[in-house]
C-alpha cells in the first residue's frame, strides 16, 4: 500500500498502510518495522517531524535493518539531505543486496547532487538486478538527458514507452529530450508542463512559474541541491526570481541541516 501510494497517490491506499502500520506497532510493539513504515507514511504527507522522529525509534530498535536504514535514507531525500540519504540507503543495500528501493533512492540522490560518475555506477549496478525494472529504465532516462547522450537517452525513453505507453514519465522525457535537442515545436506539441523543458527552450516565465509553485507546495524534487545541480535550469541563473528561490531553498536547507541531525 505504501508503495502503491507513492507512485499513484490514492488516498485509500495511504489510509491503508497507516493502518496495517499501527496494526503492526500494536502486535509487535518491540518490532522496528511498524516505526518504519509509520516513518514512511507520515513522510509521504510531509510530516517530516513525525517521520524523523518515527525513524529515530526505529533505528534504535533495529540499527541493522536493510527497512530501518532505507526508511531513514528515503526520509533524507526527501528533505533534501542526499549525503545523509546515500549514507543509509548504501548500508540498506550492503543489509539486503536485492532490496530495489535504497538502489533508487541511491541514484537519484547522485543525479540530483550533480555526481554522474556515482549515479552510473549505481545504475548499471541495479540493472544487473533488477533489468526490466519501469523505475530503473525511467532512471535511465533522467541519467542520459543530464549528461546529454541523447541517443542513449531516446532510446530507454522507447523501452519505457512500451512498457507505460503514454504515461506522464514518458511525455516528460520526451518533452525533455525535444527541448534539449532544439526541437521546439516537437517540445511544446506534447503539451507536458516541465519546468526542464520549458527552462531549456528559453520560456522562462512559464518554467519558473511551475518551480515557484511546486517550491511553495514544499514538493521534494525543488529542493536546493536539486536546483543547483540541474543543468536542465542553466538558462534561469541569471534571473533575479530564480535567485530568489534558490535562496529560499537553502535556508530550508540548511534548517533542515540542524533539525533533523545524523545519528
Amino acid at each position: 500500500y505504501t508503495n502503491h501510494y507513492i507512485f499513484r497517490r490514492t488516498e485509500s491506499d495511504f489510509n491503508m498502510a497507516q493502518k496495517l502500520s499501527e496494526k503492526i506497532k500494536k502486535l509487535a510493539p518491540d518490532s522496528a518495522a511498524g516505526y518504519a513504515n509509520m516513518g514512511i507514511v507520515f513522510l509521504l504527507k510531509n510530516k517530516y517531524d513525525q517521520a524523523y522522529d518515527y525513524n529515530k525509534t526505529a533505528s534504535s530498535k533495529a540499527p541493522n535493518s536493510a527497512l530501518v536504514n532505507y526508511s531513514f535514507g528515503f526520509f533524507y531525500f526527501r528533505v533534501g539531505l542526499y549525503d545523509r540519504a546515500i549514507k543509509y540507503c548504501t548500508r540498506a543495500m550492503e543489509l539486503d543486496p536485492l532490496l530495489l528501493h535504497p538502489y533508487l533512492t541511491t541514484i537519484r540522490c547522485f543525479i540530483y547532487s550533480g555526481n554522474y560518475q556515482q549515479a552510473g555506477y549505481y545504475l548499471k549496478k541495479a540493472a544487473d538486478i533488477f533489468p526490466d525494472h519501469p523505475r530503473i529504465i525511467e532512471f535511465f532516462c533522467r541519467y542520459y538527458l543530464r549528461i546529454k547522450k541523447y541517443g542513449q537517452a531516446e532510446e530507454f525513453i522507447t523501452r519505457l514507452e512500451k512498457m507505460y505507453l503514454e504515461s506522464d514519465d514518458v511525455k516528460r522525457w520526451k518533452m525533455v529530450l525535444a527541448a534539449a535537442r532544439g526541437e521546439r515545436k516537437n517540445a511544446l506539441a506534447l503539451q507536458y508542463q516541465s519546468s526542464e523543458g520549458f527552462a531549456l527552450l528559453g520560456l522562462k516565465e512559464k518554467a519558473l512559474a511551475i518551480i515557484q509553485e511546486n517550491q511553495d507546495k514544499d514538493k521534494f524534487y525543488y529542493d536546493y541541491l536539486y536546483l543547483i545541480n540541474n543543468p536542465h535550469y542553466d538558462k534561469l541563473r541569471d534571473d533575479p526570481r530564480f535567485q530568489e528561490i534558490i535562496k529560499k531553498a537553502k535556508a530550508i536547507y540548511d534548517t533542515r541541516l540542524i533539525k533533523y541531525s545524523d545519528l
